[in-house]
């Protein structure tokens, strides 16, 4: 009994920290590279008015537990991986907020086509760990991974395009003393029901900061930041130049824009 309340308790503990930083990699590959991508067409203590140009999607075919399924890829695209939910494209970027504004998202315009055909598009499967039992130790250290089908019955039974926002921001986090927050998108979207996808060739999204923004004095915050998340911010950042004027002396830790829900990448 005790054993398997220790097992139930240490075990999530163990997996997630062998897995933290395959994790972590696949997250700064969403943030790295975002000019391939993006067009910045406004930036100011305002607004942010981005342009994204989607390349074309290749079909990818895989077969899991004797059944054909299909992944659909998109250059420069992650995908998603929340179990019993399709796993389609999505990329992250992250962009700096003013200390005091919030954020609203628009969507200016979007050009999607629908497909004729009909597409199995395969859901994230359970990842499934367990320790060495062979010994007279359990050795947590070899972990038995496999993984388990699991298909959300309220998404697959469903006839809407998921997912249902082809853009959403996450809430604001702060990296040091730049506010951050990030943009997902999703140019894919799926109909479980039906077999169809629309595909959205270019999107335009307009950020708004809204509230008290007015930039504040930045003399500290641009002589004394550290110098390796300077360099982070200034790869990552949309808007890098013009956030950097926005930092508050707040020296806090790195907090996670990356909790995971439905239109979560990793």
């Amino acid at each position: 009994m005790r054993l398997k309340i220790y097992l139930k308790r240490c075990l999530p503990i163990i997996i997630f920290c062998q897995l933290f930083a395959a994790q972590y990699q696949l997250v700064q590959a969403q943030v790295d590279n975002y000019n391939e991508l993006i067009n910045v067409l406004t930036s100011d203590s305002k607004k942010l008015i981005l342009e994204i140009d989607i390349p074309l999607f290749q079909i990818e075919k895989k077969s899991f537990q004797t059944t054909q399924f299909q992944i659909i890829n998109i250059p420069g695209f992650n995908q998603t991986c929340e179990p019993g939910k399709p796993q389609l494209p999505a990329k992250g970027f992250l962009f700096g907020i003013p200390e005091n504004a919030n954020i609203e998202l628009e969507i200016l315009e979007s050009n999607f086509e629908t497909s004729s055909k009909n597409y199995e598009i395969y859901y994230t499967p359970k990842l499934l760990a367990e320790p060495d039992l062979t010994n007279d130790e359990i050795d947590f250290t070899n972990l038995t991974t496999k993984y388990e089908s699991f298909i959300d019955q309220s998404v697959s039974r469903s006839n809407k395009f998921y997912p249902a926002k082809i853009a959403q921001i996450s809430e604001p986090a702060f990296l040091r003393d730049q506010k951050i927050g990030r943009l997902t998108i999703h140019p894919i979207q799926y109909n479980p029901v039906s077999g169809t996808i629309r595909y959205f060739r270019k999107i335009k999204i307009k950020l708004s900061f809204s509230g008290d923004n007015e930039t504040p004095n930045s003399a500290f915050r641009q002589s004394n930041y550290y110098d390796p998340y300077e360099k982070i911010l200034n790869k990552s950042l949309i808007n890098y130049k013009q956030s950097r004027s926005w930092r508050t002396q707040k020296n806090t830790a790195p907090q996670s824009l990356f909790k995971s829900s439905a239109q979560t990448v990793f």
